[in-house]
């Protein structure tokens, strides 16, 4: 039925073509989830029908743990397509049929007591504990860096200045496409045998919609960054300070940083964010800087306008590109905080293509 069927369209061809299997294919990460969600839709509507599932993104441990227990027909992973022609076979055998879905359910269910069990396995100590054994830093040989900027500043990117900050390799992880060793970042996969070409292609069609982007200044991009005095207490909280009075420790808010807890085999300390800000005790206020990026601007109308159009290639591609280039924003928005807003890199000589090894 082709890519970015509805719930709805499969069941109109279920009452319509009255098939003996369904069978759902994931290309891209988040199929995982419309199948959970078609998985419970045909539960509640009655059907109970064999549901096969296969794609680049699936796996037997995901079906067995996210979607089998959906639903209360039989639901059976599929490595490729390859095998799927056992599978039906088995499942159209009156003989065997039962005997198969039950080794299947069976085999479903061991992987769900192990999944489980394995969750269970691990162990805690406990929040003191924690504290008591958390990493250490000699804060007296420490002098903090005063930034250059201080307090919560807006600021726009053009798109333009985003692109080459960005980090195509896991745009194709996206699209399931990864190439095999040393072929598997950009633009190396460029040279794979079985992914190169297909690869390439997805490679254009993303420069086609960047430069549509462009022209029609379809998204834009803003971002949000502050630079804050603070200092860390014994509960593992990082103390932010007012900055327009940063020496009276005016006290305007906090981040709550979560320690670790989990017991390693490397025996290493239980570690929290918090850590690494100078405590109240050191004597003196240290710095922590935060930010926040938008590359969507825009983004919800483009989709709308694809969808009207009924092409669905293009609305997965514009969510791609916009994901690749909010992270891009990061990475351009990091570099001006080191170097300039903060500026305790300001010699710093990195190239892009540097900062996304």
């Amino acid at each position: 039925m082709g890519v970015m069927v509805t719930i709805n369209k499969i069941v109109e061809a279920i009452e319509r073509e009255k098939p003996d299997i369904v069978a759902f294919s994931g290309l891209i990460t988040p199929s995982l989830d419309e199948m959970v969600y078609n998985s419970k839709y045909l539960q509640r509507n009655g059907y109970r029908l064999p549901i096969l599932i296969g794609g680049a993104t699936t796996s037997k441990i995901h079906t067995a743990i996210k979607i089998a227990p959906c639903y209360s027909g039989p639901v059976i992973h599929v490595l490729d397509a390859s095998k799927s022609v056992v599978v039906v076979s088995n499942l159209l055998d009156p003989n065997i049929r039962d005997d198969c879905i039950q080794e299947i359910s069976d085999e479903y269910e061991d992987l769900r007591k192990e999944f489980y069990e394995n969750r269970t396995e691990k162990k805690f100590v406990t929040l003191q504990k924690a504290r008591r054994q958390k990493f250490q830093i000699d804060w007296k040989t420490y002098k903090p860096f005063k930034p250059n900027n201080l307090g919560v500043h807006t600021m726009n990117a053009d798109i333009r200045q985003l692109i080459k900050y960005i980090d195509w390799t896991y745009f194709f992880a996206v699209w399931a496409i990864r190439g095999t060793y040393p072929n598997r970042n950009y633009p190396k996969i460029f040279n794979d045998e079985k992914v190169g070409e297909e690869a390439k292609k997805l490679f254009n069609d993303a420069q086609e919609m960047l430069e549509e982007i462009i022209n029609c200044n379809s998204i834009k991009a803003n971002g949000v960054w502050a630079i804050f005095p603070c200092n860390s207490n014994e509960e593992d909280d990082v103390i932010i300070y007012d900055p327009s009075c940063e020496l009276e420790k005016k006290k305007i808010g906090a981040f709550h940083t979560l320690r670790q807890q989990q017991i390693s085999e490397a025996e290493t300390p239980f570690v929290a964010m918090s850590d690494f800000i100078a405590p109240l005790s050191a004597g003196y206020i240290d710095y922590i800087g935060a930010f926040a990026v938008t590359a969507g601007i825009g983004l919800d109308d483009m989709i709308e306008k694809y969808t009207k159009e009924n092409d669905h290639y293009k609305v997965v591609m514009a969510k791609a590109v916009g994901d690749r280039l909010a992270e891009a924003f990061t990475e351009y928005l990091h570099e001006k905080i080191r170097k300039e807003f903060w500026g305790y890199a300001k010699d710093e000589n990195l190239t892009p293509e540097d900062l996304l090894k």
